[in-house]
């Protein structure tokens, strides 16, 4: 009886919870190419909303074949007002390369100018701040082996790691 009572009580509160949005950003330094590679993961639902919201656009699927050149332009747009790497002091350009749909996740790549060494990098990731406000974004920074995370918040817009010589 209990067994039952704890899994209603469970239902209910998860059912009165609201719903939790993070993204997940992979940033790994290829030594060869000296580019910063970024793999950047939101939830389908979460880029249909705030899309909605920026542009207005009422009826939208993502998973639609048809709408991915349009997609792109606004992820290209979207990521170059969100998203700012800062290695060393100087701000990178940072060019986005496509996305693909995988279930109920977009993967957005994107990659920085050159940079030789690295000793310091700032990140300011903004993607759907404006449309949730729990909104989360977990960095991943990986360069020669050694990887360093933030969690960026709608309070705590941008961090900064430090990696030893």
């Amino acid at each position: 009886m209990l067994k039952y009572i704890l899994i209603f009580f469970l239902f209910v509160s998860s059912a009165a919870m609201h719903p939790f949005h993070v993204s997940v950003c992979e940033i790994d330094y290829d030594e060869k190419a000296k580019v910063m590679q970024i793999t950047q993961r939101l939830f389908v639902d979460d880029m249909e909303t705030a899309i909605k919201q920026i542009d207005g656009k009422q009826k939208l699927n993502i998973l639609d074949k048809a709408f991915t050149p349009k997609l792109d332009v606004f992820f290209k747009k979207y990521f170059s007002k969100k998203l700012f790497i800062t290695v060393n002091g100087k701000v990178l350009a940072v060019t986005y390369l496509g996305h693909e749909i995988e279930g109920d996740a977009v993967w957005c790549y994107l990659e920085t100018e050159k940079v030789k060494k690295i000793k310091t990098v700032e990140i300011k990731n903004e993607l759907l701040f404006e449309t949730f406000t729990d909104q989360s974004n977990i960095i991943h920074i990986k360069i020669a082996g050694e990887t360093r995370s933030l969690k960026l918040t709608n309070q705590q817009r941008k961090g900064t790691v430090i990696f030893d010589d």
